[in-house]
């Protein structure tokens, strides 16, 4: 810088006195002898004088030219000590990197060898973790700063902007501890993070045990209503076998009272009411059975042979009548209507 100057310095002197000869080139000259002799003399001044000034501005050219080239070459050099500077600088920050990345490493080992970690090597890890960030950070700007490349956001550049702004106006020590206070903001908004994404986890592990329970209470559910459903089914095939055989007793019984001439409407009452009771008791078990599952369900219709029916009426041979059969409810109920036939 300060042989720069002095290149400047000698220019202007250089300029200065080539002006000063010009002006006095300008000024006015004693009258002369208007003889050949008079004139040469006259001439010739006036020729080294262009040759003078010739030979000036030819220097001044030279110099400003040396002095272009003397400036970008100090430019290029300061450029290449900044460089240099700021390449030392991130070898600074990639051994501090290292030294941080070597206690996590341990922290992380420690944390997979015995599943847990103690809240002040927690938050040791998650400040490591925090610092190799900003690191990384720093590095890739001093790296854009080497390589010269500008920022394509506009607007986070003011900003940031006006925050060095305001950030330059307060001294090192309010910087430092406006730093520190921040840095430990981060650390305990990370480590709240973790303890919320740690809850997120237990509940979400719960919401699946939940989902699984029920999951398998449905299908539980479901597996005893189809087994309540086979064994109403049974139940009713059982019931009308046994309503079968109860008609075939008591057809086989009719007509053996009309074989032997012994038909009396009182037996025939007595049997009624037996068969009867004994349906009843039938039907009793079966609603025990099903736990009160006919009730919301439609039995199927009974129904007589008419073969069975022609049998009866064969069987009384003094009285003649029809037989209804109804059921209300869980009750079968035989009404017999008797019409006296007459004697031929």
């Amino acid at each position: 810088s300060g042989n720069r100057k002095s290149i400047i310095s000698s220019t202007k002197i250089q300029k200065s006195n080539a002006k000063v000869q010009v002006d006095n080139s300008d000024l006015p000259r004693p009258v002369q002898q208007f003889d050949d002799g008079g004139l040469k003399e006259k001439a010739c001044p006036d020729i080294s004088m262009t040759v003078n000034l010739i030979q000036v501005g030819a220097r001044i050219n030279h110099l400003e030219h040396v002095m272009k080239e003397k400036s970008t070459s100090l430019e290029e050099e300061v450029d290449i000590e900044t460089k240099e500077a700021v390449r030392h600088e991130i070898r600074n920050l990639r051994r501090t990197r290292d030294c941080l990345d070597e206690q996590r490493h341990i922290l992380v080992t420690k944390f997979n060898k015995d599943k847990v970690l103690s809240k002040v090597e927690e938050r040791k890890f998650l400040e490591c973790d925090e610092a190799i960030e900003a690191i990384d950070v720093a590095i890739e700007y001093k790296n854009i700063l080497i390589c010269g490349k500008v920022s394509e956001n506009m607007g986070e550049k003011k900003n940031e902007e006006i925050l060095l702004a305001r950030l330059s106006k307060m001294s090192l020590n309010e910087m430092k501890s406006l730093l520190c206070k921040y840095f430990q903001r981060v650390i305990d908004l990370r480590e709240s993070g973790r303890k919320m994404e740690a809850q997120i986890a237990v509940l979400d592990q719960t919401t699946e045990t939940q989902q699984l329970k029920i999951q398998t209470l449905s299908n539980a559910l479901q597996q005893a209503f189809l087994e309540s459903e086979q064994r109403l089914v049974l139940a009713q095939r059982d019931q009308q076998e046994k309503l079968h055989i109860l008609y075939r007793h008591f057809i086989d019984d009719t007509s053996g009272m009309s074989s032997s001439g012994c038909s009396s409407e009182s037996y025939l009452q007595s049997k009624i009411k037996t068969l009867k009771l004994q349906l009843f008791e039938m039907e009793r078990k079966l609603i025990e059975l099903t736990d009160g599952s006919l009730q919301s369900r439609s039995p199927p219709a009974l129904t007589i042979p008419q073969q069975n029916l022609k049998q009866l009426d064969k069987s009384s041979p003094s009285t003649s009548g029809t037989t209804k059969v109804t059921r209300e409810k869980n009750k079968i109920i035989i009404q017999q209507q008797k019409t006296k036939k007459p004697k031929k």
